[in-house]
């Protein structure tokens, strides 16, 4: 199923056609499209309305927030490949500015697993507005409790930077147990 809006439609309508299709507890539905060319926010939906548990791939290009994917993919226990284009990144609080201080962040809020499904990651981090230090933060906040992701494509200047930046991560002890799976992950270009 795809759907597209046009700047003419309020960033509401979006908001409720995807909580209606989501809300529809449907054994077909395989693929999801969704595009706002509004720059407006969209809402994903509630926990308690994501029924459409079939969905194997979606795609969402509109101005979701980092914070609200992980409600999304817990719902989806068989998604195998996530789009997500032009999301609007989260500020990292201060007290995740340096590796020790994210891995106590993340260790605090516990690490249960937000999806099981073997996920190929497409983020979209380009022409963003962001640092390379928030970019990583939303990532790697976001995969960081996905044990089954099996790969994260984006382009190989980010994903350099990104495994440098995990290397960090991976070399705290405390925190190294609960994202053994990142150390494997493959990279590729979109």
């Amino acid at each position: 199923m795809q759907y597209s809006d046009t700047t003419y439609r309020q960033t509401s309508h979006v908001t409720r056609l995807m909580t209606r299709v989501l809300s529809q507890p449907s054994k077909i539905l395989r693929s999801l499209d969704i595009t706002s060319s509004t720059k407006s926010r969209v809402y994903l939906p509630p926990a308690h309305k994501i029924t459409c548990s079939s969905i194997k791939k979606l795609y969402i290009m509109a101005n979701v927030s980092y914070e609200d994917v992980p409600v999304l993919l817990e719902n989806l226990p068989l998604l195998e490949q996530f789009d997500l284009q032009r999301a609007m990144f989260a500020k990292p609080p201060p007290e995740a500015e340096t590796p020790e201080g994210l891995a106590d962040m993340l260790l605090a809020s516990g690490m249960q697993p937000i999806s099981t499904s073997l996920i190929k990651f497409i983020p979209d981090v380009m022409c963003r507005s962001v640092t390379d230090a928030t970019i990583f933060y939303n990532l790697f906040v976001l995969i960081a409790r996905i044990p089954s992701l099996l790969e994260l494509k984006m382009f190989s200047f980010y994903s350099s930077q990104f495994s440098s930046e995990l290397a960090r991560m991976l070399a705290i002890p405390r925190l190294r147990i609960h994202i053994e799976h990142l150390s494997t992950l493959e990279y590729d270009d979109p």
